[in-house]
């Protein structure tokens, strides 16, 4: 059983998760919209070029200047941050679509049968094992016995087995 630092780390791993997986649905939409509101914007700038009898300039082909990566930030920080986002536990699910889990669920499945095949016990292994037994009771009953003493409370003394001492 996992102790309770684990489980907080746990916890913790998946709400960051789901408050970055949060930021980038959101992200996406966004840049949706503006892909919509641009394509619309061209579109509207080729119909007036075209009223104007002009043609379009093709953008300057090359490299487009990236805007500087934010960097990273610490753990603690993005802790923080989903712990103040995010209320409730998050579950795996919530991180998965259903697809995703069934598929992980398929592969544990095929994983869990190739381990049964691979340690199951035939016939030979359960008749190896009851004869194990058999000859380990045989042992104990005619050379082990009962060990020697020499009478407890007031009993008889016993002289025990070849090999009881």
């Amino acid at each position: 059983m996992p102790d309770d630092d684990a489980m907080k780390k746990e916890g913790q791993y998946l709400k960051v998760l789901k408050q970055q997986a949060d930021k980038l649905e959101a992200l996406d939409a966004r840049i949706d919209r503006l892909d919509e509101q641009s394509n619309a914007v061209i579109h509207r700038a080729k119909m007036a070029l075209a009223e104007l009898g002009r043609e379009p300039v093709p953008p300057a082909s090359g490299p487009r200047p990236l805007r500087p990566s934010p960097g990273l930030r610490p753990w603690p920080e993005l802790v923080a941050e989903a712990e103040m986002m995010i209320d409730e536990p998050v579950l795996i699910d919530d991180l998965l679509t259903p697809a995703e889990v069934a598929q992980v669920s398929r592969r544990l499945g095929r994983h869990a049968a190739e381990f049964e095949a691979i340690h199951r016990l035939d016939k030979l292994d359960w008749a190896i094992c009851g004869v194990a037994g058999i000859l380990a009771a045989l042992v104990d009953i005619v050379l082990i016995q009962m060990p020697q003493h020499p009478g407890f409370l007031g009993g008889e003394p016993v002289a025990g087995g070849p090999l009881a001492n």
